[in-house]
């Protein structure tokens, strides 16, 4: 038998077994810090750099590791780079440009 449970009863549930309470109506929860976030895509983007420069293609269509390309390491840590360089943009406060007229023919 089937039955129909909603996402928020679902998280409810969740939060409940780990003592959290059910989950504050959008809008009226405590303001969020992404800074700790933030921080954390610069390391994972500093991380993957560092693995990516140790898995470069090199002849015979091998990666620097023996694998074969594509190396299943580089694009994974490629991936997460640019998954967690999404991120980034949002760290800085959105600046108000001033408008510019558009001159008439």
């Amino acid at each position: 038998m089937w039955m129909y449970v909603s996402f928020s009863a679902c998280t409810d549930a969740v939060r409940s077994l780990n003592g959290l309470g059910p989950a504050p109506a959008p809008g009226t929860g405590p303001a969020v810090d992404h800074t700790e976030a933030f921080e954390l895509a610069r390391k994972q983007i500093a991380a993957a750099a560092a693995l990516m420069a140790q898995h470069r293609p090199i002849a015979g269509g091998h990666c620097s590791c023996t694998r074969q390309l594509p190396c299943s390491v580089a694009v994974a840590c490629a991936q997460a780079s640019e998954r967690h360089s999404q991120l980034l943009p949002f760290a800085h406060p959105t600046v108000e440009l001033p408008q510019v007229g558009v001159a008439r023919r």
